[in-house]
């Protein structure tokens, strides 16, 4: 099991991928033909399934998960916990890959309690 620490920094990691998968734009990528830009995990969404129809999303199947962070951070965890057990040479690798998402949840968190929750 890993320590409390490892556990912290890993459950960090997990929530802010989650959140950015299901819920943020991410980082250009390109723009088409008409000038529109277009951004990772919107394109991520995209090719998984998820739609957008008047505001509201549209997802079938496994795709789904990518609408929920909930959802998405239950699989997530399952998958980091597995890797953990299961591939314990993989560990100071996934503490050093969960350190900048880590401190980026914190941030986010921090700067959702200093405005209220507001942006």
């Amino acid at each position: 099991m890993p320590d409390p620490y490892e556990f912290w920094l890993l459950s960090a990691f997990v929530w802010r991928l989650a959140t950015l998968l299901v819920g943020e734009q991410g980082p250009p990528i390109h723009k088409d033909a008409e000038g529109n830009q277009h951004y990772l995990f919107e394109w991520l969404r995209y090719k998984a399934g998820v739609r957008y129809v008047e505001g509201e999303e549209e997802a079938e199947g496994w795709s789904t998960i990518l609408t929920c962070v909930w959802c998405m951070s239950m699989w997530l965890g399952l998958l980091i916990a597995a890797l953990w057990l299961l591939f314990p040479f993989l560990r100071l690798g996934m503490l050093m890959l969960s350190l900048p998402f880590a401190i980026s949840a914190v941030t986010v968190l921090f700067s959702g309690i200093a405005h209220n929750g507001k942006s």
